[in-house]
């Protein structure tokens, strides 16, 4: 019998069709690991500095207060207009079907 890796046994577990699926299902998901690769998160931190350092002094600048230019507007009390109040919208009406069954079982 030749001497196979365990990656090897693994493939040969699920290359073969002559074994039940679920037994071939394991032995793929216990294989996969080994040959796609994972992604993972890395944190590059320059020289000069440590990670924790860095932390706090990212935490500290996202809570002061922020900083934008505004430009303030003047305008003479002879330009203000006073807005107009806006239309109140009217009732919807019945929905005509739906008022002729009332009407009909009033009736009765």
């Amino acid at each position: 019998m030749p001497k196979l890796t365990p990656l090897e046994f693994l493939e040969a577990v699920y290359n073969n069709a002559q074994l039940p699926l679920h037994t071939r299902l394991k032995a793929a998901c216990g294989g996969a690991q080994y040959v796609h690769p994972t992604y993972k998160a890395m944190a590059l931190v320059p020289m000069g500095g440590d990670f924790a350092t860095r932390l706090e002094r990212t935490i500290e600048r996202s809570q002061a207060p922020k900083l934008t230019e505004a430009r303030s507007v003047e305008h003479a009390a002879s330009e203000l207009r006073p807005t107009a109040m806006p239309e109140p919208k009217p009732k919807p009406r019945p929905n005509q079907f739906f008022a002729g069954r009332l009407a009909r079982r009033r009736i009765k």
